[in-house]
C-alpha cells in the first residue's frame, strides 16, 4: 500500500511539472490548491464539498506529532477522555491542532 501511494504521488508530481498549483475541476488553479464545485450553481442532486477526516475522540487523543493547522472532524467524543491532547473535544464536531496541548 505504502508503495502504491509513493509511486501514484511521484507520478503526479512529475506530471505537475515545475507548477506550483494544482486544481480539481479546474484547469486553472488560482491557488495552491484550488477546489471548485462541479456545480456551483443550478439544481444538480450531486453532493460538492469536501470531507475531513472522521474519527472519534480515543483516536484524536492517540495522535502524536500533529501538524499545526491540521484538522479533522471528531465524530464520537464519548470514547477516550478529555486529557492531553484532547483535552478540548468534548462535542462532536471539527477540530484543529494549534500545535498546544493541554
Amino acid at each position: 500500500m505504502k508503495k502504491n501511494v509513493l509511486t501514484a504521488l511521484a507520478v503526479m508530481a512529475l506530471s505537475f511539472g515545475a507548477h506550483a498549483q494544482v486544481g480539481v475541476n479546474t484547469t486553472t488553479p488560482a491557488s495552491t490548491l484550488d477546489v471548485k464545485a462541479k456545480n456551483a450553481t443550478g439544481t444538480a442532486t450531486n453532493v460538492d464539498g469536501f470531507l475531513f477526516p472522521r474519527v472519534d475522540r480515543q483516536r484524536a487523543q492517540s495522535m502524536t506529532n500533529v501538524p499545526v493547522s491540521t484538522m479533522i472532524y471528531v465524530s464520537d467524543a464519548s470514547t477516550g477522555t478529555a486529557q492531553g491532547t484532547a483535552v478540548n473535544i468534548v462535542n462532536n464536531g471539527f477540530y484543529f491542532s494549534t500545535g498546544m496541548s493541554g
